[in-house]
């Protein structure tokens, strides 16, 4: 494997301090499975079928597109401070106030389809507007322009946020996320840990090499329920290309004016 290539944003990214309950180690963006409703052990209650429609159910469930939007509001807006940041952004308590108070204002999450994307980048530059941020966002992008757009966005110091759609063609294809691998055994250095569809995650980095046979591997290390995983580029591309389609699957393309 050829000598890595690393494109990243500027600032450590949002961090949640845990609480040994719901969170066990300091996080890596926002999760919306923190406002879903347990009991005083930290596990998760069990709903009817109306309940589940309560909004903090609701969140739990399709609020990922809302994470990640508040997530890149709070980065963009930090690292303008002059006092810079603190060594957490977040208490579990105050992110959990904070998705609830996003959901009502800014990004309302809908029962069973969340939040989407064109939504999400008129009601991003709403904001933008209203608290004088010179940036502006847009939904849809031309595909074969993506992978060059997230590293223009990485190198301006922007997180993107982006997603893969439920798979409207192969109901059972998935796309895989990894973690890196600290043995790296047979020279791989990132070992397979969940899938998902239909989801938001949000790119704070990507990793480029070429491997034995001389391929361009792309990896992006993405913000998903937490935690710090890694994405194939290539493969999510596949994903779309041959289960779902560009309006579903797409990134918020966030510039400076």
């Amino acid at each position: 494997m050829e000598k890595l290539t690393e494109i990243s944003i500027k600032s450590k990214y949002i961090s949640v301090l845990p609480d040994g309950k719901i969170l066990r180690e300091v996080s890596y963006g926002g999760s919306q499975e923190w406002v879903r409703p347990r009991d005083d052990k930290g596990k998760k209650l069990e709903l009817g079928r109306w309940q589940k429609l309560k909004k903090p159910n609701v969140i739990a469930d399709c609020g990922c597109g809302l994470v990640a939007s508040e997530d890149v509001l709070t980065y963009l807006e930090k690292k303008e401070m002059p006092a810079g940041r603190g060594e957490f952004d977040y208490n579990v308590t105050a992110y959990q106030s904070m998705l609830m108070d996003a959901d009502f204002h800014d990004f309302p999450v809908l029962p069973y389809g969340g939040l989407s994307g064109i939504l999400m980048a008129l009601n991003m530059n709403r904001i933008f507007r209203q608290k004088g941020m010179k940036y502006k966002a847009r939904w849809i992008n031309n595909p074969k322009k993506m992978f060059a757009r997230m590293q223009e966005m990485l190198e301006a110091d922007i997180p993107v946020i982006f997603s893969a759609g439920p798979g409207i063609f192969k109901k059972k294809k998935f796309i895989r996320l990894f973690v890196e691998d600290g043995n790296f055994k047979n020279g791989k250095r990132f070992k397979k840990s969940v899938s998902f569809r239909n989801h938001y995650v949000t790119c704070t980095g990507i990793l480029t090499w070429r491997d034995a046979s001389g391929k361009e591997k792309r990896m992006l290390r993405v913000s998903s329920w937490g935690r710090k995983y890694y994405l194939d580029f290539d493969e999510y591309y596949n994903y779309v290309e041959s289960t779902d389609n560009w309006l579903f699957s797409n990134m918020l393309y966030i510039r400076k004016k």
